[in-house]
């Protein structure tokens, strides 16, 4: 008996030929999903060694520089007051002998000459001052030479200098025989102005 040859179109698919809803055949294992991984949560991610170094050595020259500018600041100020001192003491010294001496035939140039070493409330002052001296040292015939025996400086700044002068006055009038000395202290103010040290303030002590 001969086996009948059935057509390929007629045949019917076996199992294995079936195919599934997802393209494959019966035989194929069902696919599952697999799930999509979340995002991981963004974190800082750390500076490098080196980096860190980096900016650990540049915040220290940052504080140097800045230390370093109020030093350079520091030792300018004590400069500036340590030449106040010098200049103002030598100017308070000079000015001493000038405001504090007159002679009764050269009234109107010692005044102008005092006048010129003074500055601001103290310039006024003096020229009061001044008025009511000359007619006594004309009238008596006075003159009086000062002269700075000892100087030391009670305080500086750049601008403002307080010295201490001891002062010994010799005068001669036609109301003294020979000539009297006196002694006095004098606290002098000198006051930067313009470039020149001037008498700002005397306090007779």
């Amino acid at each position: 008996m001969s086996r009948r040859v059935v057509p390929r179109a007629l045949r019917t698919p076996t199992r294995a030929q079936i195919p599934t809803q997802g393209g494959g055949s019966a035989a194929d294992p069902p696919r599952v999903r697999e799930p999509v991984p979340a995002d991981p949560p963004e974190r800082s991610v750390p500076l490098p060694r080196a980096s860190r170094r980096w900016f650990a050595v540049a915040a220290i020259v940052l504080v140097a520089a800045v230390a370093g500018g109020g030093a350079i600041q520091a030792d300018q100020r004590a400069a500036e007051a340590a030449t106040a001192r010098r200049e103002g003491l030598a100017a308070a010294v000079s000015a001493a002998t000038v405001i504090l001496s007159y002679d009764h035939t050269r009234m109107d140039a010692d005044i102008a000459a005092a006048t010129a070493r003074t500055t601001g409330k103290f310039r006024a002052e003096y020229r009061e001052t001044s008025k009511a001296v000359a007619p006594v040292a004309e009238q008596y015939q006075a003159v009086v030479s000062a002269t700075v025996t000892a100087s030391a400086v009670v305080s500086a700044s750049p601008d403002q200098v307080v010295t201490l002068l001891f002062v010994d006055q010799s005068t001669r009038s036609t109301r003294i025989t020979g000539t009297k000395v006196d002694q006095a202290r004098v606290r002098m103010t000198m006051s930067r102005d313009a470039g020149k040290w001037l008498v700002s303030r005397v306090e007779a002590l």
